[in-house]
């Protein structure tokens, strides 16, 4: 099927006009395709990580090795996806907005840039190393943080998000998963 606009445009989920390049905060979370549970398990409230959650801890950790200007805060890693915070080094609260003419622009972010980094490397590891089929879901979601009261938040709903699983918005069963993973020897988050 040739490319056609209409049906194969996807929107971009991003704050238009902000300039995601400047200091600051985000609060990032990045799904698995189709939700499938691939990193580990969560037994009495707390994560176990299998081999291939550890590859995903390593990877997010190997960040700020690739990005020295980046700083790495809270984060957790949930059966099917993971919650973390980024910061560009030297975070202010003035937020400032690009306005561009230009509507094919085509300039990766930094934060694209870490998260698209981040995708290929852990993706290439468990693939040849767990699970050859394995891919993350195409998109992320982020949250800008502006305010230490916002920051605080984020690092109590990251902290305790083990033991609000069966709430979580990424929540879903997952028994095939589920079941192969209980039986992977999990190290604890």
């Amino acid at each position: 099927m040739p490319y056609d606009p209409n049906i194969h445009h996807r929107r971009s989920i991003r704050l238009h006009g902000y300039d995601y390049d400047q200091p600051g905060s985000y609060f990032v979370t990045i799904c698995t395709y189709e939700k499938r549970h691939v990193f580990g398990s969560i037994v009495n409230d707390e994560m176990y990580l299998n081999d291939a959650g550890q590859i995903v801890k390593n990877s997010w950790n190997s960040i700020p090795q690739r990005f020295p200007n980046i700083e790495l805060d809270e984060y957790i890693i949930m059966p099917n996806h993971l919650h973390g915070i980024i910061t560009n080094n030297g975070a202010t609260n003035n937020a400032k907005f690009k306005s561009s003419n230009n509507p094919l622009n085509t300039h990766l972010s930094l934060l694209s840039q870490i998260i698209r980094t981040f995708k290929s490397v852990s993706t290439s590891q468990i693939r040849n190393i767990v699970m050859p089929d394995f891919s993350w879901q195409h998109n992320y979601y982020e949250h800008i943080i502006r305010q230490e009261k916002d920051l605080d938040h984020i690092r109590l709903y990251i902290a305790t998000n083990p033991a609000g699983w069966a709430q979580d918005t990424q929540y879903c069963l997952d028994k095939d998963n589920d079941e192969r993973n209980t039986r992977m020897n999990g190290k604890r988050m």
